[in-house]
């Protein structure tokens, strides 16, 4: 009976280095972009983030009009959004 309870606890221990080596050898999380800044022209917005490998996009609160967002982008990508309406009342970025 020791006997095979030392093989299992064998099994186990190769079992967990086996699990441990995969997790280690799996891929590093993506950064967040950062480093983001926009032009804004009434409007008009056109931004980038410089950093990262995550993706960003840029989203108005427009006045008087439904909310945009620009399209998913990396970093390093220009992309632009436009208020239909009024101005922006606020741009911010949004990162994944």
């Amino acid at each position: 009976m020791k006997k095979t309870l030392l093989r299992s606890g064998t099994i186990a221990l190769a079992t967990a280095a086996a699990f441990g080596a995969s997790l280690a050898a799996a891929p590093s999380a993506m950064a967040v972009p950062g480093g983001c800044t926009y032009t804004r022209s009434n409007r008009d917005v056109i931004g980038t983030c410089k950093t990262g490998s995550g993706q960003f996009r840029i989203r108005l609160d427009c006045n008087n009009a439904p909310d945009k967002t620009s399209v998913w982008a990396k970093p390093k990508v220009m992309v632009s959004v436009h208020c239909l309406v009024g101005q922006p009342r606020s741009i911010s970025f949004e990162t994944k």
